[in-house]
């Protein structure tokens, strides 16, 4: 998790599959979501791959919502 002063990310958040449905990953998000809060952070987003549906189904279920008005852009430097 961190963030630029504006908004919160998190980036590659992820449980050992055997370790999964045990609350771990919601609990990481909480807390992460927490310690934004504290800082003032009022929005934050998070990266997953088009083709990691586990993933999506979980962030689903815990609330989150893709966003269809950003396009992601990136450049190898």
């Amino acid at each position: 998790c961190g963030h630029d002063g504006r908004r919160g990310y998190l980036y590659h958040v992820a449980v050992a599959g055997g370790f999964r449905r045990q609350g771990i990953g919601t609990g990481m998000v909480d807390q992460c979501r927490a310690n934004l809060q504290a800082l003032g952070i009022k929005r934050c987003t998070l990266f997953i791959f088009v083709t990691n549906e586990p993933a999506e189904k979980f962030w689903t279920a815990i609330g989150w919502k893709q966003r269809v008005d950003l396009k992601l852009m990136a450049k190898d430097i």
